[in-house]
């Protein structure tokens, strides 16, 4: 009985010291938690997963659209918990009224979601 004890303290103990360097703060809340995940890799996540979006929507092809969202979606982030990353944003080729983000803040918006936007531009 005793050996299990100092196993499961052991085991305890070395499980601690392996996950506090997972600690971080998130950026919403200022406390620290546990991250499974570095910038570093969220960010080559979604660079890995940009062109599998693009090759399955296609891209919607409207430079002065793309420079008006790219424009005023840095100037949120630069407002954002995560001021200092650099933003990626794509119109895809959809008529599905929708926007998401993959990981890494590459941010993919679809073109019917933006009807008043087009009508600005022009």
């Amino acid at each position: 009985m005793k050996t299990i004890k100092t196993f499961s303290a052991i085991l305890l103990t070395v499980s601690l010291i392996l996950l506090i360097p997972s600690c971080a703060v998130n950026p919403v809340t200022g406390k620290k938690q546990l991250m499974f995940m570095s910038e570093e890799q969220e960010i080559a996540l979604g660079a890995q997963y940009d062109p599998t979006v693009i090759s399955t929507f296609g891209l919607y092809d409207d430079e002065e659209l793309l420079n008006f969202i790219t424009e005023k979606g840095t100037e949120i982030g630069k407002i954002s918990h995560r001021p200092d990353l650099q933003f990626h944003f794509r119109i895809l080729d959809s008529p599905v009224v929708n926007a998401f983000a993959v990981p890494g803040v590459m941010f993919i918006l679809r073109v019917e979601f933006w009807p008043n936007l087009t009508m600005k531009l022009n």
